[in-house]
């Protein structure tokens, strides 16, 4: 009975360390990503504004 109650408390450690480990891990691949949206958005809220330059210009129907 004793060896039991002693390797269900190992297992449940074990479980419960390899869960934060895993929780740790996520955290710390997924944080870069979250801070490099954060710099996108960043410049996509100002905006460049555009250029534009004229070619050519032609008259489609002209007459008086």
């Amino acid at each position: 009975m004793m060896a039991s109650v002693c390797t269900n408390s190992v297992t449940n450690y074990v479980t419960e360390f390899v869960t934060k480990a895993l929780i740790t891990i996520a955290l710390l691949v997924l944080l870069p990503f979250t801070l490099q949206s954060c710099a996108t958005t960043a410049s996509m809220l100002d905006p460049e504004q555009p250029t534009v330059t004229l070619e050519k210009i032609k008259p489609l129907n002209f007459s008086f």
